[in-house]
């Protein structure tokens, strides 16, 4: 028997980048310069700076590697950005 949605409820037009893999928060720490032991600080400075993530539950968050570099990217002073 297959499922099938009878439900007139329009469906969201939802645009998913499915060619980036999400990154877990190791390989954001590591990207950002943070040790494993500074986890706390790590948290802290996302939070505070909007660094750009995907929330997936209160425990839950991943990063979009291509987001973060140019996030990066953008951050940097005193010379011209990196390609």
């Amino acid at each position: 028997m297959a499922l099938v949605n009878t439900s007139t409820a329009p469906t969201p037009d939802i645009d998913l980048d499915l060619e980036t893999p999400l990154k877990d928060a190791r390989w954001a720490m590591a990207a950002l310069g943070y040790r494993p032991e500074q986890r706390t600080a790590f948290w802290l400075f996302v939070n505070t700076h909007n660094v750009p993530r995907v929330v997936l539950g209160p425990r839950r968050i991943l990063f979009d590697e291509v987001e973060l570099r140019a996030w990066v990217a953008a951050r940097r002073t005193g010379s011209k950005p990196r390609a």
